[in-house]
């Protein structure tokens, strides 16, 4: 597992989704079922693919995956939704697990 502590040298400017998965469970500080880091997580990707190169926020992100977890609600991939507490969090984890590895910048003022 990359040292998550150094950036610049240490980043790599590549998304390792089982990197990610384990950036997210080392430094959670709330409990999340797998199944919700899932949904989370997909609702995220779809989100940061359909958005390449474009000016997304954080907000703009948590909105998305709100929105792709009803739509599994709905759809009954997944029983009930996942608190909003917990997808702002899993989501400013996968935020900075992304700025670590220089994919998404947390300070627009620098960019």
């Amino acid at each position: 597992m990359r040292n998550y502590s150094l950036l610049g040298e240490a980043a790599t400017n590549r998304i390792d989704h089982i990197d990610l998965f384990k950036y997210v469970v080392l430094n959670k500080k709330f409990e999340m079922e797998l199944a919700e880091f899932y949904v989370i997580e997909t609702g995220f990707r779809e989100m940061w693919n359909s958005h390449t190169g474009e000016l997304v926020g954080d907000g703009d992100f948590k909105n998305y995956v709100y929105q792709h977890i009803l739509k599994e609600v709905e759809n009954k991939v997944i029983p009930t939704h996942i608190p909003q507490n917990t997808v702002d969090k899993c989501v400013d984890l996968i935020l900075e697990y992304m700025s670590l590895i220089g994919e998404y910048n947390l300070d627009f003022s620098i960019s």
